[in-house]
């Protein structure tokens, strides 16, 4: 098991945060979302190393690990995300912006 908490850079926790559980052997992945005191978790879990990417729309994506996740063993992970530029800010600077890989 994989679970922990999702905060923003003030330690409020984040409802509705997307969490992408990859596993780095076979590239599959699952995705959950935080609930509303910003709780995730992962279960049922094959022993294995993972990465994990995180994501909320107005937050810099994070991507974190890898974890090993081995039989009996659960691994606890905080997360905090920090606020993104506007995107008016990152187009003054240009830079683009690729949001094609959300679930939208």
């Amino acid at each position: 098991t994989i679970f922990g908490q999702v905060v923003d850079g003030d330690q409020n926790p984040l409802e509705r945060v997307e969490l992408r559980l990859i596993n780095l052997s076979t590239a599959k992945s699952i995705i959950t979302h935080t609930d509303l005191v910003g709780d995730f978790s992962f279960s049922g879990l094959i022993s294995d190393r993972y990465s994990l990417a995180v994501y909320r729309e107005g937050y810099a994506m994070r991507r974190l690990g890898p974890y090993e996740v081995l039989p009996d063993l659960s691994v606890e992970v905080r997360v905090t995300l920090e606020r993104s530029a506007p995107s008016s800010i990152l187009s003054k600077a240009g830079l683009e912006i690729d949001e094609s890989w959300t679930d939208d």
